[in-house]
């Protein structure tokens, strides 16, 4: 064997004549690592992995993965020129894929890389790294923290001692495939958490995931954030181990399938705070978490949609009766939007608070905004510029009875004195502009006159400080 391992380290040709998938499905307690031929591989740095199992396309080339006969030597090239962002940046793809399994990858070194990396190479919002050379380092010392276990981001996660709970129990009822279930759980940064699951039922193919960003920003010309933030990992076995250095809201992956239920104990974990508007508890559950909960991200269900906020101390001042109105004029605005289209909502779909949103996280069919909200003389203002009653608005757009729209969508307005000649111009022609915008197939869906005698309702044009209207 150590002859062997001599002639692939001196760049001799090995072809594997095994079906280490094959031995994986008859094998379901074990997992590649413990293939014997697999165990060989990554003694001269080529790896298994179950990713590209059922793959029916050609493995693509990587060309600038070939120079290196394995990661061993690209290990050691890293080590004579520290601040090489290509290889770098093959280690970290090489980390972010195998974690810290891979042969003649110290810990210590690699912790080493993430500790002394300079500022330059640590994505912010307020400073973005711009530079391609800084980029591919800071993609590279990402990969290497996606997959390091034990290891924290240098920024901050936490300021306050946690309470870690060590004995959550959980089961999940999936109805569709490929649903994300918030268990109300974080990880925080750098603790690893234990998974063991007790019971499935139906397909299996459950994973687990730290973070709700699903994308990667590799390609981007600027980063504000690191690339990839987000660590999945497979319930194929009993017992599961993992960590995050960025933290983040713990979300259960269903199957495929339409009946598949999922039981497990956690270890290591923080308590989130979630907000369901469909819950009839959620009242009592809300005052408690909002006070106990530490978690830097909360859940916010809605009928149609989901919100992952970062800082929940954006919403945590809020009570159920705030909450509830400001969810339910969300909901409106999404159904009211699917209306217009001819669409129905379909699954509730999650918008995620992000430093740098992409089309892999956006929401695709609902055109909503996650807006602050304040509540000011009894009134909510929503994103700085929109105001709506605490009590039912009597007319909108975006409500979801019929009867409380403008009729045949023509708005009457009554616009104030106080505007002079070429003010009151300005306006009438954004006006004409709104219309001509939203007109669908030769058909206005909104019109604005002045308000006449037999009309029961308009809207008032007037001055005042800020900017914001009645929606």
């Amino acid at each position: 064997m150590d002859d062997l391992r001599t002639f692939i380290e001196e760049g001799g040709a090995l072809v594997c004549g095994v079906a280490p998938w094959n031995w994986l499905y008859f094998n379901k307690d074990k997992s590649l690592s413990d293939f014997t031929a697999d165990r060989f591989c990554d003694s001269v740095g080529v790896k298994v992995t179950g990713n590209l199992a059922g793959c029916d396309n050609s493995i693509p080339s990587k060309p600038d993965l070939i120079k290196f006969k394995n990661v061993s030597n690209v290990v050691q090239a890293l080590a004579s020129e520290p601040n090489n962002g290509e290889y770098l940046a093959i280690i970290g793809s090489t980390i972010k894929e195998l974690g810290d399994t891979s042969p003649d990858l110290s810990i210590e070194t690699l912790q080493n890389m993430i500790l002394n990396a300079g500022n330059d190479f640590i994505p912010t919002k307020a400073s973005p790294i711009k530079d391609k050379s800084f980029r591919q380092r800071s993609i590279g010392l990402g990969g290497i923290l996606c997959g390091l276990s034990d290891t924290k981001a240098p920024d901050d996660d936490f300021d306050d001692s946690l309470c870690i709970e060590t004995d959550v129990t959980v089961n999940i009822q999936s109805k569709a495939a490929n649903e994300w279930f918030c268990i109300g759980y974080y990880v925080p940064a750098g603790i690893t958490i234990q998974i063991v699951v007790s019971e499935q039922i139906g397909a299996s193919g459950w994973s687990a995931r730290i973070g709700c960003h699903s994308d990667d920003l590799v390609s981007c010309n600027e980063l504000r954030r690191w690339h990839c933030i987000s660590t999945c990992k497979s319930l194929s076995g009993t017992t599961v181990q993992m960590s995050s250095a960025f933290g983040g809201l713990l979300f259960l992956e269903s199957p495929a399938g339409e009946s598949n239920s999922i039981s497990v104990s956690l270890q290591n974990v923080v308590l989130t705070p979630t907000y369901d508007l469909m819950d009839s508890d959620r009242v009592e559950r809300w005052e408690d978490l909002r006070v106990r909960a530490q978690s830097l991200w909360t859940e916010i269900l809605l009928a149609n949609t989901l919100f992952s906020i970062f800082r929940r101390k954006a919403y945590a001042h809020l009570d159920c009766v705030e909450l509830d109105r400001a969810l339910r004029f969300y909901d409106s605005v999404v159904v009211a939007h699917h209306e217009l289209r001819g669409t129905t909502p379909g699954r509730r779909e999650r918008i995620v608070s992000d430093e740098q949103p992409s089309a892999a996280n956006m929401c695709k069919n609902n055109l909503i905004l996650l807006l602050p909200v304040q509540v000011k003389d009894g009134e909510y203002l929503v994103g700085g510029d929109m105001i709506f009653p605490i009590k039912n608005m009597q007319r909108g757009v975006a409500q979801s009875t019929t009867g409380t729209r403008w009729t045949n969508g023509i708005v009457p307005y009554v616009m104030s004195t106080d505007f002079i000649a070429q003010q009151q111009a300005l306006i009438t022609g954004a006006m004409r502009n709104i219309e001509r915008l939203t007109t669908i197939n030769n058909r206005t869906c909104v019109q604005f006159r002045p308000k006449v005698s037999k009309d029961q309702y308009s809207i008032l044009i007037k001055t005042g400080t800020g900017c914001s209207s009645h929606v």
